[in-house]
């Protein structure tokens, strides 16, 4: 006679079920962190884009296309500060604007050729000196500008320059060049 005659099928069975279940919440639970975190990088690149404009002093605008944040920047030797060149693409199509600096900021070196002025990208991991911006909208560079620190005493005009650098015809309507002017005075 057998008292404990038991099944053990059924503990089996449970613990496939589970073992199924299990996969199928950490499959849905993957597909729904991916979704998500794609998500908070499209957000994060348009709150970015956003705080980039909205920190400008002047947003460029179809009727002055291209603006920067200080005329005037007053440092002393091998100091830094920060500006913000932005430019409002009046073209009718995805454009890609390149900066170029001019002026004093560039011609002024020191005796073994070194500049005196910086004018670099403020992120250079983030930020290159080409932004690709579409019709009609607003694109935008933090600048950093670093001062030598045998760069002598003086007042220095600068000049940043934006092409449309993806047009090769500069008789075409699409082809923009603008240009502001900035000072920086040396203590």
């Amino acid at each position: 006679m057998k008292i404990f005659s038991r099944k053990k099928r059924a503990a089996l069975d449970l613990s496939l079920t589970t073992i199924v279940i299990l996969i199928f919440a950490i499959t849905v639970l993957g597909l729904g962190l991916v979704l998500i975190r794609g998500l908070f990088n499209k957000a994060e690149g348009e709150i970015d884009k956003a705080f980039n404009q909205g920190q400008l002093k002047v947003p460029p605008t179809a009727s002055e296309p291209f603006t920067i944040s200080k005329t005037r920047v007053t440092l002393n030797r091998g100091d830094k500060d920060e500006l913000q060149v932005a430019v409002y693409n009046t073209g009718t199509a995805l454009h890609t604007f390149k900066l170029e600096t001019l002026g004093d900021c560039i011609e002024q070196v020191d005796a073994n050729g070194n500049p005196y002025f910086l004018l670099t990208p403020s992120n250079q991991q983030l930020e290159s000196l080409e932004r690709s911006v579409k019709a009609q909208e607003i694109g935008s560079w933090g600048l950093t500008v670093r001062i030598a620190r045998n760069t002598p005493s003086g007042d220095y005009a600068c000049s940043i320059q934006t092409t449309t650098s993806d047009v090769a015809d500069t008789e075409s309507d699409e082809y923009k060049i603008y240009y502001q002017d900035f000072f920086v005075e040396v203590k």
